[in-house]
């Protein structure tokens, strides 16, 4: 059937979520991403059909993905929404064109600042893969042409919000003074994003367990050189496998078990904390978590989550240990076309008072970086961690030439595949060595660190003092291989990963509970 669909897809996601360094503001900027695709839309629809609107259309393509409202002479249809896109089919072209202002317009009133780019097509729901590869053709030709101006430019005489840079026009009751509109409409809908996580995960949580809005409630001993973890984690070939679908219905039904798919990956997260609550209690030496009137909180906070991917913060010495939880959760969810998931995790941990937006940056570069362990060594779910024990400067790739490279070759072996048969590659493989050298004397583990950078001669007659003193100081080796005698092998060693990975994963130090 002939019919017009529009596509739109919401542009600079991160750095609207991401500018600030308050995590309240975060939060309320993703909740109204959310609301562009439910609220905001639904507002749209209203308008442009008079008020004539029946609301249960909106949700027919989760609840009946086999029925074509568009084929059964509706005027509209939601096709899907998935993957940061939303695609709407109409019987007529202006009533397409009449949403696409009027959805806009609410945007710039209740998301200020906020942007989106459309496309407008003809489409044969006959042919469905061939139109839709035609109309995302021409959402990119438009994103790459045109960007929208969604926020009031600023003038010479108005003071400039020092969160955002806008001109500091809206007073906030919450905050007791002046600030943008773009800040604004974040405060005001973190409060919704609060009630809007707590009722979503209410079964998983309790009564007794909440989520913060503060990133130093998330676990971190207050005076202590504290960290948090910021963990950027993406489905591995998603996007091919949502060009894949081949007809509505199975679009529809990929789109929704997906997103499915990652909301139980996050209540494995939530469970594994409840379940092994006294041992992470042990490994960051308290004697329980933060607590927020009578609820004690969860040491991590969900920021975005999207259709198969999730950004959240933690306390920085949980941040690995929980993208593990996720990573090996969410490989075990069915999706609807019944092939195995997995996902790559970027992990930086960076202390509380960073710039959130420049940590987020990071984690996205070494979610690329697992991908690319990934692709180099075809399958599985992969991570890749960097500890920053001062600022952050320059890219990944600059920080690790700069940072990682010795006189014998590369610091690290990251990324890391969680289950890989190469096993300098191998997650587990890292996890148990850690313990193992986890075993000898802290000043013989400080020492190693610092031989590691030095030359040949040095590490070799480290190993020597080592292995002299017994079974009892023992260095750990990968099978097939022989960094034993002088730390290094093929100008890399695994050593270090080990090192920090200690005072970042629990129960490596601590034989309790996993």
């Amino acid at each position: 059937m002939q019919c017009y669909c529009l596509l739109v897809d919401i542009v600079g996601i991160q750095r609207y979520v991401f500018g600030s360094n308050k995590l309240k503001e975060n939060l309320g900027a993703s909740y109204l991403l959310e609301e562009v695709y439910r609220e905001y839309l639904k507002g749209a629809l209203k308008a442009v059909f008079a008020g004539d609107l029946d609301e249960s259309y909106l949700d027919l393509w989760k609840t009946k993905p086999e029925y074509s409202a568009i084929e059964d002479d509706k005027p509209f249809e939601i096709a899907y929404i998935g993957g940061g896109n939303a695609m709407l089919f109409f019987s007529k072209e202006e009533i397409a064109q009449a949403l696409l202002r009027e959805w806009t317009r609410q945007l710039l009133v209740y998301a200020p600042g906020l942007s989106i780019s459309a496309a407008i097509e003809a489409f044969d729901t006959s042919r469905f893969d061939e139109s839709k590869g035609h109309i995302f053709e021409s959402l990119a030709r438009n994103k790459n042409s045109y960007a929208p101006v969604t926020v009031l430019l600023r003038h010479g005489i108005t003071a400039e919000c020092a969160h955002s840079g806008y001109s500091m026009d809206v007073y906030s009751e919450s905050e007791g003074r002046y600030v943008s509109s773009v800040i604004n409409a974040k405060l005001e809908a973190a409060n919704k994003a609060k009630g809007k996580i707590h009722k979503l995960f209410k079964e998983d949580i309790c009564d007794d367990h909440c989520f913060t809005d503060n990133l130093g409630n998330l676990g971190q001993k207050e005076g202590e050189d504290n960290h948090i973890a910021i963990v950027h984690i993406d489905g591995n070939s998603m996007a091919d496998r949502f060009a894949s679908q081949g007809s509505l219905r199975a679009l529809r039904e990929f789109s929704k078990s997906v997103h499915n798919a990652t909301v139980n990956a996050v209540r494995a997260m939530i469970k594994a904390i409840t379940d092994h609550r006294q041992m992470l209690l042990g490994f960051l030496d308290r004697e329980g978590f933060q607590r927020e009137g009578v609820k004690e909180v969860l040491p991590f906070r969900p920021i975005i989550i999207g259709g198969d991917d999730i950004t959240f913060v933690s306390e920085g010495r949980l941040g690995i240990w929980l993208a593990e939880q996720f990573l090996r959760a969410f490989e075990q969810q069915p999706v609807s076309d019944n092939k195995p998931l997995d996902a790559s995790a970027g992990v930086v941990i960076t202390k509380s008072k960073y710039p959130f937006y420049r940590g987020y940056r990071l984690s996205e570069e070494l979610c690329r970086s697992a991908k690319k362990g990934r692709r180099a060594h075809q399958g599985g779910s992969w991570i890749d961690f960097h500890i920053a024990f001062g600022g952050i400067s320059g890219s990944l790739e600059e920080i690790r030439d700069t940072q990682y490279n010795v006189a014998q070759g590369s610091l690290i072996m990251r990324p890391y595949c969680l289950r890989f048969d190469k096993k300098e590659h191998d997650f587990e493989t890292l996890k148990q060595n850690a313990k193992t050298l986890s075993t000898l004397p802290n000043n013989k583990i400080k020492q190693m660190r610092e031989v590691l950078s030095l030359g040949k001669d040095q590490t070799e007659i480290f190993v020597k003092e080592v292995t002299a003193r017994g079974e009892g100081h023992k260095i750990p080796e990968i099978a097939g291989r022989n960094f034993r005698q002088s730390l290094f092998e093929n100008a890399k060693t695994p050593y270090f990963d080990m090192i920090e990975l200690m005072e970042f994963y629990p129960a490596i130090k601590k034989e309790v509970g996993v």
